[in-house]
């Protein structure tokens, strides 16, 4: 049951869309440790090569490719023996604090805040 509700998490906050599809976004910035702004215990890690973690609690954590096109960002996670491609669109990026939404419509804003290194 926490894996499918890590899951809907993951969906939740890594799938998407917003407003102004044909902005840039500067591939440098998205590279660290985000955490949520309304879900506690919940990470995304996206590397300079590609690579994204997802830890949703304790017991949930995905692995996957991201790719940037334009303020698209395309996640392919590997969900058990699935994978399971999401797309979001990302309105805002700054050193610390990324919102994007799923690619549909009506689709909520999530808040992203950049994790600090200790």
């Amino acid at each position: 049951m926490r894996t499918i509700l890590g899951c809907g998490l993951v969906l939740a906050l890594v799938c998407a869309s917003a407003a102004g599809a044909d902005d840039k976004i500067d591939a440098k910035k998205l590279v660290g440790k985000w955490s949520s702004k309304e879900k506690e215990n919940f990470v995304v890690e996206l590397t300079k090569d590609g690579k994204v973690i997802v830890t949703a609690g304790p017991d949930a954590k995905f692995e996957g490719t991201y790719k940037l096109d334009g303020n698209k960002l395309k996640l392919t996670l590997k969900i058990g023996d699935m994978e399971k491609t999401m797309n979001r669109i990302v309105s805002k990026l700054t050193d610390d604090e990324m919102v994007s939404k799923e690619d549909k419509e009506g689709a909520k804003e999530d808040t992203l805040l950049r994790v600090k290194k200790p």
